[in-house]
């Protein structure tokens, strides 16, 4: 069994290959954003904004299908299988756009990109929270998503440069494919953790059967005597009336039974109730009225 030193380092050398995989996926990013959408008017005269409406919904709608089906995918073959997965159908992309003569075909190929940028940030989010643990699930979602947007901001100003200087293609795209690359490599010793997952959600459950490592019949026996009309003290709710009754001298004769054998059983210290009694205009002991004549008289 590994010891606690030898797990952090590990955790700590999944947590850089994470980061890495997360600035290779803002980098394809950055250069898509930068230099596309300029090189739909100077080089292919695409000037109709149908036309790059058409190039930026397909990138959103295929990203919004992959981050959808990655979930699933992730928890049935492992987090490492969405990641290559996302690499490996965004590897053609970049090498597509230098040798491209129709902004169809790259309105095409952008379908890829999405995909592969839905792929990419579920599982790399996936594998950053399962590595930092449950307790740090947020940290691990606001540094992930800081990752990806500041390397796409500082590729943003880089691709305009290398544009600027050697031209739109192919060297632009050349360190695209390159980045590109890089994460397809960096997976290689990425562990899964999938056995992080696994530890979680049978921890989980032992928490859950166990009662937070209470007594579970210590625990039900509390739970009866507080919900148990017959023992608890004050009024009651009558069985037959749906009403609210209370330790008076009114009080129902088949009530008092029950509430009797109910002390009994539970050893209640209270004394038992008072027999009944009819209410008082109903009683024989009550003197008669005076006669009114008498009265009078």
């Amino acid at each position: 069994m590994p010891s606690s030193s030898s797990s952090n380092s590990d955790d700590v050398r999944q947590f850089a290959v994470l980061i890495l995989g997360l600035i290779c996926m803002g980098a394809g990013t950055g250069f898509e954003r930068s230099l596309l959408p300029r090189m739909a008017v100077d080089i292919f005269d695409a000037r109709s904004a149908l036309t790059r409406l058409n190039f930026v919904a397909t990138f959103g709608l295929f990203k919004a299908v992959a981050n959808v089906v990655s979930g699933p995918l992730a928890d049935k073959f492992g987090r490492k299988v969405a990641l290559v997965m996302g690499f490996v159908v965004g590897l053609p992309v970049m090498p597509y756009v230098i040798v491209a003569d129709s902004w169809t075909g790259i309105t095409a190929m952008n379908v890829l990109f999405g995909l592969s940028q839905g792929f990419l940030g579920s599982a790399l989010f996936f594998l950053l929270i399962d590595v930092m643990g449950p307790s740090q699930r947020g940290v691990a979602v606001g540094l992930g998503e800081c990752t990806v947007y500041m390397t796409t901001a500082v590729v943003n100003v880089w691709a305009g440069s290398l544009a600027t200087a050697y031209g739109y293609r192919p060297v632009p795209f050349l360190v695209a494919t390159g980045f590109a690359v890089v994460g397809l490599l960096s997976t290689i010793p990425l562990r899964d953790t999938m056995d992080k997952v696994k530890d979680e959600m049978n921890a989980a459950a032992a928490h859950g059967h166990g009662g937070g490592g209470g007594d579970v019949s210590s625990s039900s026996s509390f739970s009866s005597d507080i919900t148990d009309p017959l023992t608890m003290p004050g009024p009651h709710m009558h069985p037959r009336r749906g009403s609210f009754d209370t330790d008076s001298d009114e009080e129902d004769p088949f009530w008092q039974l029950e509430r009797r054998l109910g002390q009994a059983e539970e050893g209640d210290p209270r004394p038992p109730p008072q027999p009944h009694r009819p209410p008082r205009h109903l009683r024989s002991d009550r003197p008669d009225p005076p006669d009114p004549d008498e009265t009078t008289a």
